[in-house]
């Protein structure tokens, strides 16, 4: 909406599309440049230790770090708990960073960060339609069976 300085008065127009209008808290927000243009200044100091991604599809993701200190490493993939993240095959925790992105501490030195994507509920899946498939495999081959009793008249 443009640009203004503590204590600037500003006007709202609003046009109502609809037959009703319900206000019930007005929240205003504004962005501070300095602290964008700080946190902008971190990031591209972070992606300086980020090396060559080796992988990526939209459920696995490799890359190399190489940091002088242990530093956070802050991705833009929306965070949740599904994603299994390793450094040098050892797991690691993340975490939230701006209630929305994933991150993860990464020690001081080269590593390689692994993450790989694993929707809840995939191992249960998996295990009922195996037991699916081995029901199925176990009922064709038990009517196959009787099948061929019946038809040799031994039933």
């Amino acid at each position: 909406a443009g640009t203004y300085e503590p204590g600037d008065t500003v006007e709202i127009k609003m046009q109502i599309l609809g037959d009703e209008l319900e206000i019930s808290e007005a929240c205003f927000y504004y962005e501070d440049k300095d602290a964008l243009a700080e946190w902008a200044e971190a990031a591209r100091a972070l992606n300086a230790s980020i090396g060559e991604v080796s992988e990526i599809t939209s459920s696995h993701l490799t890359f190399s770090v190489d940091t002088k200190d242990a530093e956070t490493v802050i991705v833009s993939i929306p965070y949740e708990e599904a994603w299994n993240i390793t450094c040098d095959g050892e797991r690691i925790t993340s975490s939230p960073a701006i209630e929305q992105l994933m991150s993860f501490e990464v020690p001081a030195g080269s590593h390689t960060i692994e993450m790989r994507y694993t929707p809840e509920g995939t191992k249960v899946g998996i295990a009922v339609s195996t037991a699916g498939i081995i029901l199925f495999i176990f009922s064709l081959f038990w009517y196959t069976h009787k099948e061929e009793k019946i038809q040799s008249g031994e039933e």
